[in-house]
């Protein structure tokens, strides 16, 4: 029946979904500033300036910015391949 308890309460796959997102949010938030503290660091143990090693944190997270669009669209690519061989196999008749 629509609208009972049943029908509202939340499944642990989705608390296991929701906990490991959580996670994986906090972490790309806390390792990007792992790397902005240890710019001197970096820039002492390289010999550099402190503006050239700030590139270094600007190309993490450019990078970090950029694997969520490709995994994405290789995980798109990978449905859309596996709905069409399921859709495939099933409409032959044997």
């Amino acid at each position: 029946m629509i609208g009972s308890a049943d029908d509202e309460r939340i499944t642990p796959a989705l608390w296991g979904m929701a906990s490991i997102l959580t996670v994986g949010g906090f972490l790309s938030m806390f390792t990007s500033t792992v790397v902005n503290v240890a710019l001197g660091t970096i820039a002492a143990g390289f010999r550099a300036p402190l503006g050239s090693a700030q590139w270094v944190a600007t190309g993490y997270l450019l990078a970090l910015f950029a694997m969520p669009q490709r995994i994405g669209g290789i995980t798109t690519i990978v449905l859309i391949l596996s709905w069409s061989h399921v859709r495939t196999k099933s409409s032959t008749v044997d």
